[in-house]
């Protein structure tokens, strides 16, 4: 298990938002074969929401395709114990488009542009984004509930 991160009072007096900075650091940059199984599931649901906001669902797919670590169904059971109901539902509507799609990988800007073009996820995207509560704000939350999964905050 990832150690939480050792703070101290004094620092998050003085800059309270260092608490969610690490949790970032840690959700985003640690290795999710390390973590716990609360900071691999806020993981996988930072993740997700990280690609859907910078590419929809098209780059979420083609990003977790090309290193293979991504069992789909683990990411939409992490957002239901979130309580992104709506993003697990569509995130399931998605992964059936994508299993109906026979395409390889894509190897070029160009050729993802021309995906993209299609848009064959667009619908689920504008519905992603339309979600209401967000994921930040869900694991903001979840933040608030597990913090010492992450930080310890030493006087």
């Amino acid at each position: 298990m990832m150690e939480p991160r050792i703070v101290k009072q004094s620092e998050v007096d003085n800059a309270p938002y260092i608490i969610w900075n690490i949790f970032i650091d840690i959700v985003a940059c640690g290795d999710m074969s390390d973590m716990s199984d609360i900071q691999k599931k806020a993981a996988l649901c930072f993740w997700y929401d990280s690609e859907l906001q910078n590419g929809g669902h098209l780059q979420y797919f083609e990003n977790t395709s090309v290193n293979g670590v991504t069992d789909y169904q683990e990411v939409v059971a992490a957002l239901k114990q979130l309580g992104a109901i709506q993003q697990a539902e569509i995130l399931s509507k998605a992964i059936s488009v994508r299993d109906t799609e026979k395409r390889g990988f894509i190897k070029t800007v160009n050729e993802f542009a021309d995906r993209a073009r299609e848009g064959l996820y667009d619908s689920l995207d504008k519905e992603y984004y339309d979600c209401s509560p967000d994921i930040v704000s869900l694991l903001q939350n979840m933040l608030e509930k597990h913090q010492s999964e992450f930080i310890t905050i030493e006087s």
